[in-house]
């Protein structure tokens, strides 16, 4: 019966749809690992009852764990233990004698390693090995003595897991034996517990002919930071590129010493070794000095286009000037990899140069990746000469072109330090609290002065709050307008300025006009948003006409604008236009909002219930009138009520 509360399988949170990944290999490691702390610190009679009686799942865990804290008198249980029917209690057994350094303890688990019955025999040699006991040591140094080769390269890789003096001598004597595989686990096992000879076998291990042997030797010296292991790996190193290409472990020590001695057997690799040429060229950049541009540039032409761009980004860290010359034809050649690694260093450099580079191949490619990395380019440089570019390319007719120049200036607003109280301040309007609005367009315009949405939203804010803040609000407007020619809020609010100054054609036209200009763009997002500012403006020129009696023309004006304004609503429908809750509450359809066909248009929006309906149901706390319990009748006799409801309630006094 499995315990309870301990899952039929143990490991690590994972998202849904993913590989299981467990972190232990059984569900009784699993509960050791998870119950350890608590056995270490259980009262001894406890632990000793758990480990007798406990269940199936927990008992190995209080053996692993709590086993060695056991009396001396209790060893014999242990002993019995190893021969438990249960394989998990047997192990946890096993575990708990490397606790001991009795006689007794020390040759069962000497037995038990020589039965070669995994993994009782595995783990009593990790108990034996793991032992603070010098007669457990002796006993593993006289086994790896009298053991076949086979056994020896275990024991001695057991040796290296638990690293001890006792055993650094013996496998000394290994690390340089002429068995290949024994000699490389005693090396690996030397470095982890440390010898006096410890160098003299590593150098010798550089001279063997045994690939792996010679490798790990390269492995350990260059993981070691003192002097001497520095410079015996770097010699070797040096001697093997004269005939081999750098691999991972030559790699990381030659960027991590820069030695110099190196550079001119890698330039030989980067012209004969076109497999390892990218190695070769990331090491150049690290260890050489500025002439390595002027090296590079030699090979440069007869690169593969990875390559190229490797070295293109070395020159733009090394040598500008070089860079700009390469540059050009990089950004022509329409390769993903080159233009990218072009417009990267461009983007580092962001001067004039570079962004007149990048103005040139945004302009003349027909290429959509190359368009896609230079307009990224040139929004991460974000001057007002790159977001001119940007902004004209918003009325490309090729749609690719448009869409990537929108995608980057919406990323140089989204990167702007004062985008967050752009959001603030739109999030306020939407909730028509202008006071609030207004104060975070305020701080947005303050920390980014070319936020022209700011501008726009603010502008917005003015003319909802008071007519006094006309001439504000066309500041606003006028501003955004400069620093964004196609902001439509903006256009909008200048459209409403002018209505509400009494210029209604004047308005009207405005607006019109500014819609021609969306046309052009066949960006379904932007004719949506203008589609539905005119029905605005519409709208609010009805507003208008309502307030001027004698109007000439003034029912033909009327019903004039408000076909136009439904028009205009239908449109944004048909690009998208979603937000049934923004159109009941936007102030500047209230005109048109009455009319039938508004309704039919968008349907009944869903209607929030209004806090006045809440407040009467809900009264005040101090208001509540609390009422006795009524006397149930037919349910329990009077005697049967409990004292609190029989027994009145006194007033209180005063």
């Amino acid at each position: 019966m499995p315990f309870k509360g301990i899952p039929v399988r143990i490991s690590a949170p994972r998202p849904s749809g993913a590989n299981p990944q467990r972190v232990h290999k059984t569900v009784e490691l699993a509960v050791i690992a998870a119950l350890a702390t608590a056995y270490r610190v259980l009262p001894r009679d406890e632990l000793l009852e758990e480990i007798q009686q406990g269940d199936p799942l927990t008992r190995p865990a209080a053996l692993a764990s709590g086993g060695g804290r056991l009396k001396t008198e209790d060893l014999p249980l242990l002993l019995t233990l190893t021969a438990n029917e249960s394989p998990a209690i047997a192990q946890a057994a096993v575990m708990s004698l490397r606790h001991y350094g009795e006689p007794a303890a020390v040759k069962k688990l000497k037995d038990l390693a020589h039965r070669n019955q995994p993994p009782l025999s595995t783990t009593a040699f990790d108990s034996l090995a793991a032992s603070r006991y010098p007669a457990a040591h002796e006993t593993l140094l006289k086994m790896l003595a009298d053991s076949d080769p086979k056994a020896r390269k275990d024991i001695v890789a057991t040796m290296a897991r638990y690293p001890r003096p006792a055993f650094a001598d013996a496998i000394h004597g290994y690390a340089t034996s002429g068995d290949p595989e024994l000699s490389l686990a005693a090396l690996q096992a030397l470095a982890q517990i440390g010898h006096p000879k410890l160098m003299v076998a590593l150098g010798d291990a550089l001279k063997s002919s045994h690939p792996p042997r010679r490798n790990a030797a390269l492995t350990i010296l260059t993981s070691r930071p003192d002097q001497n292991s520095q410079k015996l790996a770097i010699e070797f190193v040096l001697k093997r590129l004269e005939s081999t290409p750098p691999d991972n472990t030559m790699t990381s020590l030659l960027i991590r010493t820069r030695d110099p001695r190196a550079i001119p057997m890698l330039l030989k690799h980067l012209a004969n070794s076109p497999a390892s040429r990218s190695t070769v060229i990331k090491i150049l950049i690290q260890i050489g000095d500025q002439d390595i541009a002027a090296k590079l540039m030699e090979h440069y032409p007869k690169l593969s286009n990875n390559d190229r761009a490797n070295v293109l980004r070395a020159i733009g860290q090394v040598d500008i000037n070089t860079f700009r010359k390469l540059a050009p034809d990089a950004l022509a050649s329409n390769n993903s990899t080159l233009v990218n690694a072009a417009c990267q260093t461009l983007l580092q450099d962001a001067s004039p140069q570079a962004v007149a580079m990048l103005v040139k191949a945004f302009n003349s490619t027909n290429s959509s990746t190359t368009w896609n990395y230079t307009a990224n380019a040139l929004a991460g440089i974000g001057t007002s000469e790159a977001r001119k570019v940007l902004e004209a390319a918003r009325s490309e007719k090729n749609n690719n072109k448009r869409n990537y120049a929108v995608n980057a200036l919406r990323n140089l607003m989204q990167r702007s330090p004062g985008y967050q109280y752009l959001s603030m301040g739109r999030h306020y309007s939407q909730q028509l609290n202008w006071k609030q609005a207004l104060t975070q367009y305020n701080l947005a315009v303050k920390i980014d002065p070319r936020l022209s949405a700011a501008y726009a939203g603010r502008g917005n804010v003015k003319l909802q709050l008071d007519d006094k803040q006309l001439a504000e609000a066309r500041k606003d407007f006028v501003k955004a307008v400069e620093l964004d020619p196609l902001n439509s809020q903006a256009m909008t609010g200048m459209a409403i300025v002018l209505l509400r100054e009494g210029k209604l054609d004047a308005g009207l036209k405005y607006a019109e006009d500014s819609q021609k200009k969306a046309t052009s763009s066949n960006l379904t997002s932007v004719r949506r948003m203008y589609a539905y500012n005119l029905a605005c403006v519409y709208s609010r020129a009805i507003e208008m006409i309502n307030k001027d009696p004698k109007l000439p023309d003034r029912d033909n004006r009327l019903a004039t604008c408000r076909k136009k304004a439904l028009e205009q609503l239908e449109k944004a429908v048909k690009y998208g236009w979603r937000d049934k809750a923004w159109l009941n509450k936007d102030p500047d359809l209230k005109s048109v909002r009455g009319m039938p066909e508004f309704k039919k248009i968008f349907g009944t929006a869903p209607k929030s219930r209004p806090k006045a309906t809440l407040k009467k149901k809900l009264k005040p706390a101090n208001k509540l009138k609390v009422r006795k319990p009524a006397r149930p009748k037919a349910v329990l006799p009077k005697k049967a009520l409990p004292k609190a409801v029989r027994k009145p309630v006194k007033k209180k006094e005063g």
